[in-house]
């Protein structure tokens, strides 16, 4: 998890340097961790912490880029950004446009070494960001199109790559799927976002007890479904029908 002591850390360290420009080499965690520095350093008369508490709006951002090592979260290409403030285990996100990466580098045969755990939360992560979106009304029908597509490609590429972690066609389709959750294209034609729902409650999760974040809405995810089909209204669980007929092809 990226953390807000380690973010005020960056801060000073580039302070002291003179850094005009961050590259993020990792994952979420990291590339979160230098847009955090990056909101820190542009602004570096005020509080961090106040962007993620909602007390403010970020005015400044310094340039980022990103290398992906993993795929998933979808940070090298979303203008989110999630910190963990260790003092409190609060898990807070922060999303401005601004902070979009200038470019991100992504070679598959970087994530060859992920390990089987992490390629497994990582292939959760972008699930969950599509069928956030998927599940969130007023879509097109070419906003459907997207996620269901980007969706089945994790359903068919995650456990490849869990148990080929060399195969170039799995590990490059993730890494594409994983840009493409949070790069706000399959958000086309949605009213806005869901509030809360299974990411939020899962970054609470993890910023008690520091659980991997695909690993957490692994469990969130067929809970908050089942709470949809239980206490939803007609229009909320036709929904979910659907997903279930579009994207696992459920008779």
């Amino acid at each position: 998890n990226p953390r807000l002591a380690l973010a005020k850390e960056g801060v000073e360290l580039c302070k002291r340097e003179g850094i005009d420009f961050i590259l993020g080499v990792g994952g979420g965690s990291a590339i979160d961790s230098s847009k955090a520095i990056s909101y820190g350093l542009a602004e570096p008369e005020k509080d961090v912490w106040e962007l993620f508490e909602k007390k403010r709006t970020a005015q400044k951002f310094l340039p980022i880029a990103s290398v992906l090592t993993i795929a998933a979260a979808g940070s090298e290409t979303s203008n989110s950004c999630v910190i963990t403030n260790e003092e409190t285990k609060e898990k807070r996100s922060y999303n401005d446009d601004i902070a979009r990466p200038k470019f991100a580098i992504m070679n598959p045969e970087l994530t060859y070494s992920v390990s089987k755990y992490q390629t497994g939360a990582g292939t959760a992560d972008i699930f969950a960001h599509t069928y956030m979106r998927y599940l969130t009304p007023d879509a097109s029908f070419l906003g459907d199109q997207y996620c269901v597509g980007t969706l089945k490609t994790v359903v068919k590429y995650g456990p490849i790559a869990v148990n080929d972690p060399k195969n170039y066609e799995a590990r490059a389709e993730l890494m594409l799927a994983g840009s493409f959750s949070h790069n706000d294209l399959t958000s086309i034609g949605r009213a806005g976002m869901p509030k809360g729902g299974e990411h939020g409650l899962e970054q609470q999760m993890s910023g008690m007890y520091d659980t991997a974040h695909g690993a957490g809405l692994s469990v969130m995810m067929p809970a908050m479904l089942n709470y949809i089909i239980n206490h939803g209204n007609e229009a909320q669980v036709a929904r979910v029908a659907q997903f279930a007929t579009d994207v696992f092809e459920v008779d």
